[in-house]
């Protein structure tokens, strides 16, 4: 059959034809990703509005500028004067949070787009606001009290950072029992930092209570404390093996434990430098008595010297409270 005679053969290669040629125009026809540059700089970012100005720290957001090729904004700041601004930083973000402000100064703000070719847009409207004292810091958080005994009695005291912009430091009180009233009296540091060592007069035995507060560049006090307490453990006596002892089976531990409730791991190693230490937890807070310990899945050697020593906890989760001397043996036959 002759196609040039047959309609139906005409109709599908010229639909062919055209097909082909729709795909070969869309392949070559240019597509607007946005590098080019159109060379007109965006538009000023709009609905800038302040949505916190407290307590040293005044936070503000803005729409998306329109433009897809818009890369970055940059903020732009004035101090009790609003006609001079200078530039404090780019962002990506459609907001920005400034924090450590003066309570009595006045902040003014504007935001600019910037486009990829570093075009820069006008300055947005100018938002303004005055940082004032009006709330109490919130409570230390995460509080921890740990107190030691090694080379002297000591309680460690670890806190988290507080999240308010005003944060002047802590106050830090000290008494004997839980519900004490703070006051100068047992107002033991004022700190700055974020952790604090107490070496003042502590009792081996003697349970202390410990409270603190946030205080805010303008004086003002968290309304609650964080609370904490702890001891410093005595040191356990040791049983068995006894110091530089030779024993000729596998050793089942001994040592004293406390006349207070404690929690206590075994320690072995062979390196005096501590690089092969193993810890065993020791099942058991009995008071004033003898524990014998037998070590599960430990394999010793004959002929090798161990050391061991007793680590005493108030609390598993923090660090070791007092420790035992360090006593050494060796497995004959």
């Amino acid at each position: 059959m002759n196609s040039k005679s047959d309609p139906s053969l005409r109709i599908l290669c010229y639909g062919l034809a055209c097909f082909a040629s729709v795909i070969f125009f869309a392949c070559d026809r240019p597509v607007d990703n946005g590098d080019s540059d159109d060379g007109i700089p965006p538009s000023a970012p709009a609905g800038v509005e302040m949505y916190y100005a407290s307590d040293g720290s005044i936070a503000f957001d803005w729409q998306q500028n329109p433009e897809v090729d818009v890369t970055h904004y940059v903020v732009s700041r004035s101090v009790s004067d609003s006609s001079h601004f200078k530039v404090i930083t780019p962002t990506s973000d459609l907001y920005f949070i400034d924090q450590g402000l003066s309570y009595d100064s006045l902040y003014s703000y504007y935001v600019n787009a910037v486009d990829r070719t570093g075009l820069i847009s006008p300055p947005s409207v100018i938002v303004s606001a005055k940082p004032v004292n009006r709330y109490k810091p919130n409570t230390p958080r995460d509080f921890m009290v740990n107190c030691q005994n090694f080379d002297r009695p000591e309680t460690r005291l670890i806190w988290d950072l507080s999240s308010e912009g005003d944060i002047y430091g802590y106050k830090i009180y000290r008494a004997l029992t839980p519900d004490f009233h703070t006051d100068s009296s047992n107002l033991i540091v004022s700190t700055r930092s974020i952790g604090y060592t107490d070496t003042i007069n502590l009792q081996v035995g003697t349970r202390y209570f410990y409270k603190i507060y946030a205080v805010d560049n303008g004086g003002l006090t968290s309304n609650l404390p964080a609370a904490g307490d702890d001891l410093p453990l005595p040191i356990p006596n040791l049983v068995f093996p006894a110091d530089s002892q030779v024993i000729n089976t596998v050793p089942v531990f001994k040592f004293v434990s406390l006349d207070v409730q404690c929690y206590y791991k075994l320690i072995i190693f062979t390196d005096p430098s501590l690089s092969d230490l193993q810890a065993l937890e020791v099942g058991t807070t009995a008071v004033s008595d003898t524990i014998s310990f037998s070590p599960q899945n430990f394999y010793f050697e004959y002929d090798k010297r161990y050391y061991w020593r007793i680590l005493t906890y108030s609390n598993l989760y923090y660090s070791s409270n007092s420790a035992s001397k360090i006593n050494s043996f060796i497995i004959r036959r």
